[in-house]
């Protein structure tokens, strides 16, 4: 959300080109005075809507299976609800095959123009057809994606440099676009290994109990 509001990366790059110019980059609003909609309140989602907060921003969310969200922010009714009220929407919804393609050109349509997408859980869940096409009509102000429709497929990454939004971010600063990296540190693979090795020890003395 910081990187693609207030245009780090094309300023970062500008710099290594030996320039020092503020005015070119400048955002089009302070975080406290956006609105952050969230979609799936989930663990993650949670998680981002109380940084919203500590932003000073106003958070709604919706989640069919969460009544009431962290101190601070409201609940929708519909996800049209809260793509059309919200200027950051930022997705943390499972993919389910019910959810494949939920964020579609209809949805986006639906979405205040100039707002930005962000989505961190996976690119299943968006027509990549309809972002793109929203970003080059300026539908969108921009997008950050950590996850790309496809990416677990045998040879994705051969194929990653004809990706659409791939080619499309090498000429646009609008769209950012990381390697799934959202949970990529050391700690947290730890962890995340950690409690997979507890989960087939505990499967497995299940089965030798029952054995």
């Amino acid at each position: 959300i910081l990187v693609i509001t207030r245009n780090i990366v094309p300023a970062f790059s500008s710099v290594l080109d030996g320039k020092w110019e503020r005015w070119p980059f400048g955002g089009t609003s302070m975080l406290s005075r956006m609105r952050l909609g969230v979609a799936g309140m989930g663990r993650l989602g949670n998680m981002v809507a109380r940084y919203g907060t500590c932003f000073g921003m106003r958070v709604q969310y919706f989640d069919t299976n969460v009544a009431e969200g962290p101190a601070g922010t409201s609940r929708v009714k519909t996800l049209e609800d809260l793509v059309k009220s919200n200027d950051i929407i930022t997705v943390h919804i499972p993919h389910e095959p019910e959810t494949e393609k939920l964020f579609n050109q209809s949805l986006f349509d639906t979405f205040k123009t100039g707002a930005y997408f962000i989505n961190t859980s996976r690119g299943e869940l968006v027509d990549h057809n309809a972002l793109l096409h929203c970003l080059e009509c300026k539908k969108l102000a921009g997008a950050a994606v950590d996850v790309i429709e496809g990416e677990f497929e045998d040879g994705f990454v051969d194929r990653v440099a004809e990706q659409p939004l791939v080619r499309y971010a090498k000429e646009h600063s609008n769209l950012i676009i990381t390697p799934h990296i959202g949970g990529s540190t050391l700690d947290a693979w730890s962890l995340t290994q950690e409690h997979t090795i507890r989960k087939v020890i505990n499967a497995l003395g299940q089965n030798l109990k029952e054995g």
